[in-house]
């Protein structure tokens, strides 16, 4: 890229989450390909859900007095399983319940 080029980055604006797509000037059309990808892929409503439920869980976890090393556990399982993605639109109480299994299970023995 040379001095005084502009990029214009392919954006993603959804409520709580915003995303920039940019192949740096090489090719904007690749940039708008990965964009509608990712929009295709994450619903709207599956992404509030997920934020809404990381919020919850981690508000309950420090009014807990969880370790914030702990809390970043859960909120990365929430993030990555693909048993909670799946079950968050079917069934949100399932989705916090399936969670708290994980918790008990995997972080907190007691």
């Amino acid at each position: 890229m040379s001095p005084g080029e502009i990029i214009f980055p392919s954006i993603i604006d959804k409520k709580n989450i915003t995303i920039g797509i940019s192949t740096n000037g090489m090719s904007p059309t690749m940039s708008k390909f990965i964009r509608k990808k990712i929009t295709s892929f994450l619903s709207q409503e599956k992404i509030h859900l997920l934020l809404k439920l990381q919020n919850e869980i981690k508000s309950e976890l420090k009014k807990n007095s969880e370790s914030s090393n702990n809390i970043k556990l859960v909120l990365d399982y929430i993030s990555k399983s693909r048993k909670i993605s799946k079950l968050i639109l079917s069934s949100y109480y399932n989705a916090k319940k399936e969670v708290y299994i994980y918790y008990k299970t995997n972080i907190n023995n007691n």
